[in-house]
């Protein structure tokens, strides 16, 4: 199994596990998605990928990915920053146990370095 491989099976199996629905926001609607039926959410590492040399353990894991809408995605990416901050803080809040339990540990303000 590639990384590209692994890297999909493990954005399906969040996508799953959220029941297709943006986990700041279940209450977001996107539409229904023409590859699998489902509502359109999209996969995103709160940990950004591209920090991945920066940890000793690998990143690319289920308990680094939440699912978002699309419209929330944009915004954790190019959103002001008082409500990317708020979004970094309702994921992680989500996310704070397994990304520990996974030997990932970070703090809020390093992760909104990683954004602003």
């Amino acid at each position: 199994v590639d990384d590209w491989e692994a890297s999909s099976q493990i954005k399906y199996l969040a996508e799953e596990l959220s029941k297709y629905k943006c986990e700041l926001d279940s209450l977001h609607t996107s539409f229904i998605a023409r590859s699998n039926r489902k509502p359109y959410v999209e996969a995103h590492h709160l940990i950004p990928y591209s920090k991945r040399n920066i940890f000793d353990v690998n990143i690319d894991t289920i308990e680094n990915l939440v699912t978002l809408c699309p419209v929330c995605h944009k915004k954790i990416h190019a959103g002001l920053e008082e409500e990317v901050k708020s979004m970094i803080d309702v994921l992680l809040s989500i996310k704070k146990d397994a990304l520990k339990s996974s030997g990932i540990e970070v703090s809020k303000e390093e992760i909104y370095r990683y954004y602003l």
